[in-house]
């Protein structure tokens, strides 16, 4: 788009903070705010290692002010870069832009209270591709929170956990799967997410193809088809720790502790 300079204060502006060596002009508002990003992490104890951020997360309205000026203020200044930049969408409803005219708005209080506050961090991730912009509905946040998580995840944690009863625990996995740490590193959130949500239909399935609740005869093969099935689940929640931290530390607990227990239903279905 060109770089040119710019103006670093205004002289119309009678609210902002107020230049130094002229009282007549206070700084842009852009230049004094994006200045926060530092600052803030060299006053605020414990927060003195937070820049430079290894991800910086922006609107995609306000791309220039950080990736043009505030890059400029910080190598003007001798200060490290972040990492990353990146540029994320928009939420529309229902095809239309949030408007409290129209009364379209959503909330992340009403989401959270109606599908828990991991609940609402799945139907938010899993809702579009990260980055670009995404329709979203409570309908489709109800369809989502009752296929993926009540009856997806939810029915697969208790179905094992039921049949691995007092066996014991599974040992806690050290890695995440790579393919989820590769799309979690190029910001593929979605693909991560129905990465793990294709290894929960694999153990459905293969639970359902050995059908280890009918093997009366044969203890040591059942023990072998449940056990597998369990680490799985031990991974698939080991991999949801980015997204799902607090489902992910009970799941944990529930078949890594000295024996596999079962559990109330994490997610109960909508009506």
């Amino acid at each position: 788009q060109g770089i040119e300079d710019i103006s670093i204060s205004r002289e119309t502006v009678t609210w902002g903070i107020p230049v130094p060596w002229d009282e007549k002009h206070s700084f842009y508002v852009w230049v004094e705010a994006l200045c926060n990003y530092y600052t803030a992490t060299q006053f605020i104890e414990g927060k003195e290692n937070f820049w430079p951020a290894q991800l910086h997360l922006v609107g995609k309205d306000i791309v220039w002010f950080h990736t043009v000026i505030w890059q400029a203020l910080l190598l003007a200044a001798e200060l490290p870069l972040p990492k990353t930049i990146f540029a994320h969408g928009f939420f529309t409803i229902d095809g239309q832009k949030m408007s409290k005219s129209l009364g379209n708005v959503i909330s992340p209080a009403q989401i959270i209270e109606r599908y828990s506050v991991d609940g609402a961090r799945y139907v938010l991730m899993s809702a579009n591709q990260f980055g670009n912009d995404g329709d979203i509905s409570l309908a489709k946040f109800d369809d989502a929170y009752n296929a993926d998580l009540a009856h997806g995840l939810g029915n697969l944690v208790a179905r094992v956990s039921k049949l691995a009863e007092g066996e014991a625990g599974i040992t806690k996995p050290k890695e995440f799967s790579p393919t989820v740490v590769s799309l979690i590193e190029t910001y593929a959130l979605d693909g991560a997410l129905a990465d793990i949500w294709a290894s929960i239909k694999k153990v459905d399935a293969y639970l359902n193809q050995h059908e280890p609740w009918k093997i009366k005869d044969d203890p040591e093969k059942r023990l072998s088809i449940v056990l597998a099935a369990a680490k799985d689940v031990v991974q698939i929640a080991y991999n949801l720790q980015p997204f799902m931290p607090e489902t992910s530390e009970k799941i944990l607990a529930q078949f890594c502790g000295d024996s596999i227990a079962t559990a109330q239903p994490y997610f109960m279905k909508l009506s």
